[in-house]
């Protein structure tokens, strides 16, 4: 909902994007992989990072460690 510009980028739209966008489903895949379901492993790994790396994108360019990404970047981040 950030990103159609219904929210703000605030604290909640991070904490979500961190804990249960990102954590979540990392839990989820190292528990997939104990019972050796190499897709489930595979498919909650990626999505998880996938958020977490999300959240760096947007968070490092709001502390001014990086530049903030062009729309055409992000929209072949979210492309790929």
């Amino acid at each position: 909902m950030s990103n159609a510009g219904l929210f703000g980028l605030g604290s909640m739209i991070l904490a979500m994007g961190i804990f249960y966008g990102g954590l979540a489903p990392i839990v989820a895949g190292i528990l997939e992989w104990t019972k050796n379901n190499t897709f489930g492993m595979t498919a909650f790994l990626s999505f998880g990072f996938f958020y977490l790396s999300l959240v760096g994108l947007l968070v490092l360019a709001k502390l001014g460690l990086v530049d903030a990404t062009s729309a055409s970047g992000m929209a072949a981040y979210f492309a790929m």
